[in-house]
């Protein structure tokens, strides 16, 4: 039994207790927020984001790659030919060639000629 003279603190109590619930909830709702965990909707499109920038740097490597092997391509064929046109220059000063009586090499051609170069074997 309560006298007269005492005051209930229950509902003081009560009020208190829910005003902290209301505030925590709040500052939850705020530390979500400005802590930055994403919501659904922004992981998912960081997430599509991600996806597309994946797909474009595997098209770039692929076009890299391409690019790659052609250059490459281009340039055995060029040492190629540049390797044909040296041996047919040898074999041509070595076919025209004669020796003097020491020994030493007489070279009958020019040492400015140049050939055709043969056709590349790809």
């Amino acid at each position: 039994m309560e006298s007269a003279g005492t005051i209930s603190v229950t509902p003081i109590i009560v009020a208190l207790i829910s005003s902290h619930g209301i505030i925590a909830v709040a500052l939850i709702a705020i530390a979500f927020r400005i802590g930055r965990l994403p919501t659904r909707e922004e992981h998912a499109a960081l997430q599509k984001e991600v996806t597309s920038n994946k797909e474009e740097l595997k098209a770039d490597i692929a076009n890299s790659e391409m690019r790659l092997r052609a250059d490459i391509e281009k340039t055995r064929n060029e040492v190629l030919q540049e390797i044909r046109r040296s041996h047919q220059q040898i074999m041509l000063v070595l076919a025209n060639h004669t020796h003097d009586d020491n020994g030493r090499a007489v070279f009958t051609l020019p040492p400015d000629v140049e050939l055709v170069p043969a056709p590349a074997d790809n």
